[in-house]
């Protein structure tokens, strides 16, 4: 009993003094300055509405066997127009459009995320995805 307590001592010991040093190190403190800049740019209602309109623009398809071939496609503009009646859209230009939407808000979230993203990739480098999501995780507002 008495050396099960020391282990997890030694083991809390160490996590603290791993998350002693990553927060103070100048990348985690320029990733943690992205990360949440990038959050609170970011509303929950743009999600729901992406989600939204993902959740709509699959539900079109008639089948899977539909669907699964336009995830496939290398070009999915053109697989539309080629394919619009295994849709429920009336016409091409709506289906192109609902696709391209999607896409379109999809590439600037990414971009958004971009620096912090970077930071991340170069953190990692040097620490542990645990130790720098709980650095990260202690710091932020509850």
């Amino acid at each position: 009993m008495k050396n099960i307590f020391y282990i997890l001592l030694l083991i809390c010991s160490t996590n603290v003094f791993a998350q002693s040093g990553i927060v103070t190190d100048e990348l985690f403190l320029k990733y943690e300055k992205a990360y949440t800049e990038y959050v609170n740019s970011r509303k929950a209602t743009n999600f729901q509405n992406l989600d939204k309109m993902e959740s709509d623009f699959y539900k079109s398809f008639k089948d899977i066997k539909a669907l699964k071939s336009f995830q496939k496609s290398k070009k999915p503009a053109q697989w539309l127009e080629k394919n619009i009646s295994k849709l429920t859209y009336s016409t091409v230009a709506e289906a192109v459009k609902s696709y391209n939407d999607i896409s379109d808000i999809k590439e600037q979230n990414l971009a958004d995320a971009k620096v912090h993203t970077d930071l991340l990739d170069q953190l990692l480098k040097k620490y542990d995805k645990q130790i720098i999501w709980d650095a990260l995780k202690s710091r932020l507002p509850k």
